[in-house]
């Protein structure tokens, strides 16, 4: 199994913290459930709704961090831990800052619904909209100010109601980043630098040689992006339903697209689970997946 540095530093800090009874109750593997995201350091946070609060979880440590949303209001819909266990909320159209004892410090309305978010430990946190076309901002992580944002701001109203982007982020070698977002019917993506958000390439991959294919996002959302760690792979779930006749020949369900950074190259795996599955990263050779009636699961990856 992996193990940072930081994660046994931080391993020893919880068992000596001693997190209280409730919070060690909670039961990732049978309990998860809604929406949750790996981070960098291969821990998930996923909100128990019993104790309305957020829960930090790792394969090999168990419960690391429980904080409290009880002071939200709201239910949450996507979430991100900071380094110091305080967290950012995403409820509907707004964004909120909860500190690590569960008091709401910051409260600003967005400029429509999220579809989706992804963040990292050097430039902050993207938001992804639900817009007719992509508007991404990348937030800072001390307050929540706009660093950058790509596309057209909507105006009020002009959102929409289905998510139909995705986007993910990859650290770099040398700690800069990049932000890799979906902008259209296929899992080619647009890639911005997370410094400044200026475009730096644009991603087209092939399958078996033919141009990516087109996915017919009318009948489903479009899944969720987790980069590999340290590799030059992107994994992203698709239902094989959004895909045309003969793209991926004897496959059914939830299938991970493998994106090849490096080839420019799409190979597709089964999964051997149903598309109300969700996926939310990859730990250990295995991407891990929320299953529609609470509970992980894991399916081995090449």
């Amino acid at each position: 199994m992996r193990l940072s540095p930081f994660r046994a530093l931080l391993a020893i800090t919880v068992v000596a913290a001693a997190l209280p009874a409730a919070a060690q109750s909670f039961d990732a593997p049978s309990q998860a459930s809604g929406w949750a995201h790996q981070d960098r350091d291969f821990s998930f946070t996923f909100y128990d709704p019993a104790t309305r609060s957020l829960t930090t979880w790792d394969k090999g440590f168990g419960v690391m961090n429980t904080l409290s949303l009880a002071k939200l209001g709201v239910p949450p819909s996507m979430w991100l831990m900071d380094r110091y266990n305080n967290a950012w909320v995403i409820g509907g159209d707004t964004l909120y800052f909860v500190t690590k004892d569960g008091k709401v410090d910051r409260k600003e309305k967005l400029p429509a619904e999220v579809a989706d978010v992804a963040w990292d430990s050097q430039s902050g946190f993207v938001l992804c909209y639900k817009t007719a076309t992509p508007y991404l901002e990348m937030r800072d992580m001390k307050d929540g100010s706009v660093s950058w944002s790509h596309g057209q701001k909507p105006k009020k109203g002009e959102g929409v109601s289905n998510s139909l982007y995705r986007v993910c982020m990859k650290t770099l070698p040398g700690g800069d980043s990049q932000v890799f977002f979906t902008d259209g019917s296929s899992l080619d993506m647009t890639v911005l630098s997370g410094k400044s958000g200026n475009p730096v390439v644009r991603t087209t991959f092939k399958l078996n040689g033919q141009a990516s294919p087109a996915l017919d996002y009318t009948k489903t959302d479009p899944g969720s992006f987790c980069p590999l760690i340290g590799k030059e792979l992107i994994y992203a779930a698709v239902d094989s339903t959004a895909m045309p006749t003969g793209a991926a020949p004897g496959l059914s369900g939830l299938l991970l697209a493998r994106l090849d950074l490096t080839a420019s190259a799409i190979t597709f795996e089964p999964t051997g689970l149903t598309p109300d599955h969700r996926f939310i990263g990859v730990v250990d050779g295995q991407a891990v997946f929320i299953k529609p009636g609470g509970g992980l699961a894991y399916v081995a990856i090449k």
